[in-house]
């Protein structure tokens, strides 16, 4: 099919660019679309409302809404395995030296050790979080994130 053809039914040139722009739009607002697609603006609201009740309009909404979603779940999951690939390669522990080339130990006479790059992963962590709505509260956040880092150490640690 192309692109405004809905089971043998064409949409003409206006149909298409209020489909155009209400899937652009992120369909949240059918007056707008109408106004883009060149309906005047004093009559939009009717206008879409109306195209919104049309089976053919419907359908080619739907058929643009499909493959953005598809894209849209691309695109997070390629920004998750990113992110989680930052804090990966960023959390890796390497020894804290002095001065003299000898590792720094902690009062306890233990190693200590540094994250490659601890800003990219704090980073990184908050944006998953955010993402993942965890905390909803800054306090939340700043906690959920110390604990995710705390955790990450402590698996690197052991592992």
């Amino acid at each position: 099919m192309e692109k405004g053809e809905t089971m043998g039914e064409k949409l003409n040139p206006r149909e298409q660019a209020f489909v155009n722009a209400y899937v652009a739009g992120g369909a949240k607002d059918g007056t707008q679309a109408a106004i883009t697609a060149g309906y005047a603006p004093k009559a939009a609201h009717v206008q879409a409302s109306r195209l919104l009740r049309k089976d053919k309009v419907i359908r080619a909404i739907d058929a643009l809404r499909v493959p953005a979603k598809e894209q849209s779940i691309a695109d997070a999951a390629y920004v998750f395995k990113n992110l989680m690939r930052v804090i990966e390669v960023g959390s890796v522990l390497y020894p804290k030296l002095a001065f003299d080339g000898e590792q720094v130990l902690d009062e306890h006479g233990r190693p200590v050790w540094k994250m490659t790059d601890a800003g990219a992963v704090n980073a990184a962590l908050r944006t998953l979080t955010q993402a993942l709505g965890i905390g909803k509260e800054k306090s939340d956040k700043d906690q959920t994130i110390q604990t995710l880092a705390e955790t990450l150490k402590g698996v690197l640690k052991d592992g």
